[in-house]
Formats: structure tokens, sequence, C-alpha cells
């Protein structure tokens, strides 16, 4: 089992998923002649299914606490958009223990976001 784990960039895709598998997809990808593909040091499979274990014992522990809804809106990198809320923040932290970190993405929010809010502002209001 292999999933793309983080969306880094257009040209750089972190997987994640079962050693074995991994190991044999970093294989393929270097015969097909990727640029670079190694693999990464790190302690669990995170970011993908194997991770549904971890993934419900946190949606049990959060499930115990209040969240409060944010004073301002939060950018959610598993599903690159805005949380407002403290459900919608508790589904995020979640969902992205075994859903893909959607950083290109997440970026280009916040960068249309910004030119939004600017654009609002206007010239000479700050």
């Amino acid at each position: 089992m292999v999933a793309a784990a983080n969306l880094n960039s257009p040209g750089q895709t972190v997987i994640s998923g079962a050693v074995g598998a991994v190991e044999r997809t970093v294989a393929l990808l270097k015969e097909a002649g990727a640029k670079r593909a190694v693999m990464l040091p790190v302690s669990a499979p995170f970011h993908c299914a194997l991770m549904q274990p971890a993934q419900d014992a946190l949606a049990r522990d959060l499930a115990q606490l209040e969240f409060h809804d944010p004073k301002f809106p939060v950018a959610a990198n598993v599903s690159a958009s805005f949380v407002t809320t403290g459900d919608a923040a508790r589904r995020a932290l979640v969902a992205q223990v075994t859903g893909a970190v959607r950083w290109v993405e997440c970026v280009e929010l916040l960068v249309r976001e910004a030119r939004r809010i600017l654009s609002r502002l206007g010239r000479g209001a700050c």
C-alpha cells in the first residue's frame, strides 16, 4: 500500500505506506527516470490509510475536548480550505492523520485570500 502523503510542489510528492511497498515504488521511480527518489527516515507511515488506528484514537480523544471557534480562519492543509468553526478544526485534525498534506493548494488558497483582502483594503488603507 502506497499513497501520496505530501504534495509539496508540482515537482515534489512524498509517498507513504508499507516499507516494502515504498521501497519498490522508489526503485520503480528511479528506473522510470525520476530526478530524485529516496527513502525518508520517518518513524511511521504518516498521512496514509495505515495510520487509521491512530486516527481513530485521536478522534476519540479529541471528542472529549471542547473546541472553540478560531478567532480568524485557519488554513487546513488536509482540505486546502479554511476552518472557521471549532467542529471543523476537530475534523481537520482527525482527517490529517490519514489525509495527504495538500501544501501547494493550501499556499494557493492563502495567496488568493491575501489578494482578496488586500484588494478590499485598497491603496493607502494600511
